[in-house]
């Protein structure tokens, strides 16, 4: 039931002198039991007008921003000093520990001087990334529409204050606390303050109630509209309501792990642990050897570091951080961090068809009126075109029926046509704003007619009832919605401009028109009145005994680049599926049209999947790529139905029935400009220009960086395995000098060093690799899948074997001239090997499409240059000036490994991201 207040436009009482006080005050009164008329002159406000502007700019400064404060953010010392928690960086720190109990103190030094390089890396990472999510924040804007200087506004939900005039509809958030003084079946869900499941429906009377739960004139922030429309008084914003005095209390700031951070974490243990058991196992072989306790524990530290990757625990964050800042510049903004990497799994993406795969600019085409078809002309929101009966140009005035059909267009309707500098626009559903258009072109505007026939009442549409009603003070009914939902509420039709009976044959005739129309890809809506003399408050009942008065066709067309879009999915194994609302017929011209139709393909209607058990379902499933006149509750079925056969299934949607689809989706997707608030806090993913070529980039991006994760885990992996074995086979083959002692091949500071300069930022510098064009030409990847396949697991240890062989090579052709000189070409040779990997593990791409990869690795050779050239340097790091002569043996024995590298790596999977699915 629609109810309004009788207030009358008079001079509000100035009953409080200071503004500061009576806004402030808000807080001790109980605007539940005040009347509407005493609540607006509290706040000096008018439910006609609303603030103006100087108004609202003196209570913003005073009240300040109607949001609440954010969780306290990590200090810089907090987030620098948590690079230091990770076990792997303990780990080292107890070895330059131990070193230093050995007397070892070049070596304890360089330990602690590199974790510490390491952890600077790491914090500059990590902080650039926590400025990346506080930009990112910045972008997810929550509006509201406000009743201003007698002009509707859509402004930033934070800029409402005290005394505005808020606007609610399905789907939205409410933004503020408030006094409802206007409802149109308003129900609200309060379950965020109250635990109560049921919505609450709303009235405008004056209550006595204490609870929250029982003040059914108010609103509250943070509860969301379920149905209905309303208006109400903002009384308090920000800290001051309900919410924000729960919330004050809560600022907790949570640290979301995504599942690959813990899989890596656990790796890092699970390294410690064969770290551990490979130091045994070499202290024994020590011992056999017959070592002494120090060159025992000098070996076994070098062990250590060869095998810890310092550069593991930061680097999954900050792919992942650069990766959402990079999907944001494309229109894709990630809500949670853990669904990145879900998205690059993708299988199968479930889209609406209006707005996203069409323009949402819908232009009414053709009326269908009584066995005659009127088509009109024009494009766009601009209101110029011409009206046609038979291919001749007709006068729409002349028109009675048409006329009639137009004028229910108009006053069944809650959007706005507008002109804003030289160009025409909508304010509201795009739907309804076609049928204003189409009017306007006749000559008939929205507030030259509302004039005459004010508004009494409303019935919402809705998902399931599929129509809207309108009550005028006219004595007319005004019914507009789908046909199947209006054509039965009706007796009499519109027929060669007289009144006839609804029988069989006009029915027949009714429904060949919209079938006919549809087929062709047009939306069709059934256009209905009824006269209701002396009615003044509109009620459900009222929808029987209609004239039907005939049919509207508009059309949206497809969005530029969806084609192609849908071909690059097909492309990558991902199945598109069109889930809409719209007719069956309309639906798959649409989807014919853009390539979605398959030859084998079938569409199934909401009314069909009633008649499906959940067994029935999955098997059709697989052939189905429409779904037309679908439900929330369908939309459910469908999600399901995929996940039963391993399906990872991406749901779009924007009204608030499709909430619980997005949020049983493995991704769900809100619309950024026609998504409500309720669907965008539920979702994984805002695509903000709502198109679904941006869903198809967001899983291309999602697949470029697991690929860079892979890479760095592949280059790390072979690496580290590289230096285990120099080690190892140094000690089982015992290099020694003239007087017998052994020499080591490297030392612990120098596995450190390279540890830092090649997994360091070199590898670090792997996240910003291009989208590979290899990412979306394979099948998505099982989100169970392991990191590393057993292909790859044998080929890096054979990666690691050859270079080990390599470097021990480099050391035997030192080791003739002297220690230090054999020590330094291992050292080198190992640097220059690993640096070359880097380039042949992200192959095929171009040695110059990362310049951040390339600018880093001649910055590393440089530091290498000067560890082994800068006399202060060569004290810590054991290294000798090399000659010529070696230079060009490290270099020779490079090339022969990194060719056998190069064909190794070309054997397998070229793609990181690659699925090992059949």
């Amino acid at each position: 039931m629609e109810k309004r207040s009788r207030f009358n436009d008079r001079k509000l009482p100035n009953i409080i002198e200071s503004r500061l006080v009576y806004l402030m005050k808000a807080d001790q009164i109980d605007f539940c039991s005040l009347t509407i008329e005493k609540t607006c002159a509290h706040f000096r406000t008018n439910p006609q007008t609303g603030l103006n502007e100087d108004e609202v700019g003196s209570r913003l400064r005073e009240c300040g921003k109607n949001e609440l404060p954010r969780a306290k953010r990590f200090s810089i010392g907090f987030i620098f000093f948590r690079q230091f928690s990770s076990p792997l960086i303990w780990f080292l720190l107890v070895g330059a520990g131990i070193a230093g109990l050995l007397g070892e103190w070049i070596q304890m030094s360089a330990i602690g001087v590199i974790v510490l390089i390491n952890a600077v890396i790491s914090f500059f990472q990590e902080y650039s990334a926590e400025k990346s999510f506080e930009a990112l924040k910045s972008l997810y804007v929550t509006t509201s529409r406000v009743i201003r200087s007698c002009q509707m506004r859509e402004i930033p939900s934070a800029d409402i204050v005290p005394g505005d005039l808020v606007l609610l509809e399905a789907g939205d958030l409410v933004p503020a606390d408030g006094r409802l003084f206007y409802v149109a079946q308003l129900a609200i869900q309060e379950a965020a303050l109250t635990g109560e499941s049921n919505a609450v429906h709303k009235r405008i009377e004056p209550s006595a109630a204490s609870t929250i739960a029982d003040q059914k004139n108010m609103v509250f922030s943070g509860t969301h509209v379920v149905s209905g429309r309303g208006k109400f008084i903002a009384t308090r914003t920000g800290l001051q309501t309900e919410l924000g005095k729960i919330a004050a209390s809560l600022q907790v700031h949570k640290i979301e792990l995504t599942p690959l951070q813990v899989r890596f974490n656990r790796l890092g243990k699970q390294l410690i642990f064969i770290c551990i058991a490979i130091v045994a196992v070499i202290s024994c072989l020590g011992f056999w050897k017959g070592m002494g306790v120090v060159e025992i524990a000098l070996t076994s530290l070098s062990l250590a570091v060869a095998a810890i990757p310092e550069g593991l625990p930061a680097i999954v964050t900050i792919t992942l951080a650069m990766g959402v800042r990079r999907m944001a510049k494309k229109n894709a903004l990630m809500r949670r961090l853990a669904s990145v990497e879900t998205l690059g799994c993708t299988s199968v993406i479930c889209t609406d068809k209006t707005g996203t795969l069409t323009k949402n600019e819908m232009a009414v085409l053709h009326f269908w009126i009584g066995d005659k078809q009127f088509d009109v002309s024009g494009i766009g929101y601009e209101p110029k075109g011409d009206f046609q009966a038979h291919g001749a140009h007709i006068a729409p005035q002349q028109e009675r029926d048409l006329l009639c059909a137009l004028t229910i267009g108009v006053l069944c309707n809650n959007a706005e046509l507008y002109q804003q500098e030289g160009l025409w626009k909508i304010a509201g559903d795009p739907t309804e704003g076609a049928l204003l258009v189409a009017a306007a072109k006749a000559g008939l505007w929205k507030k030259d007619l509302e004039q005459a026939s004010s508004f009494l009442g409303e019935i919402p549409f809705d998902s399931e009832r599929k129509r809207m009603s309108v009550l005028r003070n006219d004595s007319q009914l005004y019914v507009k919605g789908a046909l199947e939902a209006v054509l039965p509420l009706c007796h009499r039709c519109l027929w060669d401009g007289r009144q006839q009976n609804v029988d069989e044959e006009r029915k027949g005739a009714i429904f060949a028109a919209q079938h006919r129309l549809a087929s062709q890809g047009f939306r069709v809506l059934a256009l209905a009145q009824r006269d209701v003399p002396g009615q003044t408050q509109i009620d459900p009942s009222l929808e029987n005994k209609l004239q039907f008065v005939g049919l509207v066709a508009m059309m949206d067309p497809p969005r530029s680049g969806v084609k192609e879009a849908i071909d690059s999915c097909r492309e990558a194994g991902i199945i598109p599926v069109m889930v809409t609302g719209d007719h069956k017929e309309t639906a798959i011209a649409v989807a014919r049209k853009i390539g979605l139709m398959m030859p084998h393909s079938i569409a199934v209607e909401g009314a069909e999947l009633d008649h499906l058990d959940d067994s029935a379902l999955n098997k059709m499933i697989l052939q189905t790529a429409v779904f037309a006149r679908v439900s929330a509750l369908h939309k459910l079925r469908i999600i399901q139905a995929w996940k039963s056969h391993g399906h990872i299934v991406a749901m779009t949607g924007d009204g608030v029935n499709d909430a619980p689809a997005i949020k049983r989706a493995d991704i769900g997707i809100a619309m950024g400009i026609t998504g409500t608030e309720v669907t965008k806090q539920v979702s994984d993913m805002v695509i903000l220009d709502d198109h679904f070529a941006t869903i198809v980039t967001a899983v291309k991006e999602g697949r470029s960086i697991y690929s860079n994760i892979v890479k760095f885990v592949r280059f790390l992996l072979s690496a580290n395995f590289a230096e285990l074995l120099v080690i190892f086979f140094g000690i089982l083959w015992e290099f020694a000098g003239a007087s017998g002692e052994v020499w080591a091949i490297l030392l612990p500071s120098q596995i450190l060093w390279i540890n830092l300069v090649t997994d360091g930022c070199p590898a670090i510098a792997l996240v910003f690799d291009p989208v590979e064009k290899a990412a979306m030409k394979s099948k998505p990847r099982k989100i169970s899948e392991p990191i590393l396949s057993l292909s790859w697991i044998l080929k890096l240890v054979f990666i690691g074997l050859i270079a080990a062989l390599g470097t021990i090579f480099a050391a035997h052709l030192g080791f003739l001239k002297s220690m230090v000189i054999g020590q330094t070409m291992a050292f080198t040779e190992l640097v220059i090997l690993e640096l070359g990997l880097l380039f042949l593990i992200r192959m095929p791409l171009s040695v110059f499409s990362n310049l951040w990869l390339l600018a880093t690795v001649v910055f590393s050779v440089l530091l290498q240059l000067i560890v082994i050239y800068f006399p202060p340097m060569q004290i810590p790091f054991g290294t000798h000036f090399l000659e010529a002569v070696e230079w060009l043996k490290i270099l020779g024995i490079a090339s022969g490994v990194n060719f056998f590298v190069y064909w190794l790596i070309r054997s397998v999977d070229v793609y990181p991201g690659a699925s090992t699915r059949p």
